[in-house]
């Protein structure tokens, strides 16, 4: 049984008016001397996706470069894709659609908490229970360089 269109209601929100107005470039990138070209993040139909990818995760990192390039997916998977440069097209890619890394499309507006504060268990302090200072030498950071 398919869901037949209904008439809106005069207060309902129409979300499909709202996104279809919504202007969303394409993202056209080059890479191993062939032109592609991958759409707004905004027009990929699997939100979840954009987050697992988002999270770094290189499996969902790939499936959403394979839905984000359609029928140029074959062709693709025939070039080299070495993964730090994968990373950086995922990086632009995010940018041109509006994101940076680690904000995947989610809620624009985050709720307030509505725990009170928690009671403090014990007091705080900074002073030492000895009398006299350490005599050990203070530990510093490698700063290797490679």
């Amino acid at each position: 049984m398919s869901e037949q269109p209904t008439t809106p209601a005069v207060d309902e929100f129409d979300l499909d008016a709202a996104y279809a107005a919504e202007l969303r470039e394409p993202f056209p990138f080059r890479w191993r001397g062939q032109s592609w070209v991958v759409p707004h993040l905004g027009d990929i139909s699997d939100w979840r996706l954009i987050e697992r990818a988002d999270s770094l995760d290189m499996a969902a990192m790939r499936e959403l470069l394979t839905v984000g390039l359609g029928d140029q997916a074959e062709r693709f998977g025939d070039v080299d894709q070495f993964a730090p440069a994968m990373m950086r097209l995922f990086d632009q890619w995010l940018a041109h659609s509006g994101m940076r890394p680690g904000e995947a499309q989610g809620s624009d507006d985050s709720s307030t908490s509505t725990a009170e504060p928690s009671q403090p268990t014990s007091t705080t302090t900074t002073a030492s229970p000895s009398e006299k200072p350490s005599s050990a030498r203070r530990k510093t950071a490698s700063r290797s360089r490679s």
